[in-house]
């Protein structure tokens, strides 16, 4: 089974380096579950995403978000307490950051705090990293030393 979405008018990247809404830069959001209705139907299992964005250079993203309590850290503290949690896991880029927003409810992520890191640094400065906006989509910069929740993935 699967789920798309399609986003006709979807932009590319600009090298922002300001506030700009993620669901503009969306192409396609899937949405699957490789066993039907057989169990587990677990997201991460047999239940996935991939999302695809920007309509020039496009980026595809299958981000797999670890289920965890919510980690307060700064940006440089950020892939410490990722690797606390599971050596096997790490801080999401941008595109994946945007990837477990659109899909926050199927993760389960829908009241995970107002704004999670990516791992992406802004362009063209120093010391500043991107949050997304969990209720809302909105991406903004912010120094690395400002404590802000981290939702870790799967490598």
């Amino acid at each position: 089974s699967i789920v798309v979405y399609y986003n006709p008018n979807c932009q590319g990247d600009q090298n922002e380096t300001g506030i700009y809404y993620s669901q503009s830069k969306m192409c396609a959001n899937f949405i699957y579950d490789l066993n039907g209705t057989k169990g587990p139907n677990t997201v991460g299992k047999d239940i996935g995403v991939i999302t695809a964005l920007y309509a020039s250079d496009p980026i595809v993203v299958a981000p797999v978000p670890i289920v965890q309590g919510a980690v307060n850290a700064t940006l440089t503290e950020a892939l410490a307490a990722c690797k606390n949690i599971d050596s096997e896991s790490r801080i999401p880029n941008k595109e994946e950051t945007a990837s477990i927003f659109y899909n926050r409810v199927l993760y389960g992520l829908a009241d995970f705090g107002a704004s999670i890191w990516s791992g992406t640094r802004v362009p063209n400065t120093t010391g500043k990293g991107w949050l997304i906006g969990i209720f809302d989509g909105i991406y903004w910069t912010q120094n690395i030393s400002y404590p802000s929740n981290v939702q870790c993935v799967k490598r």
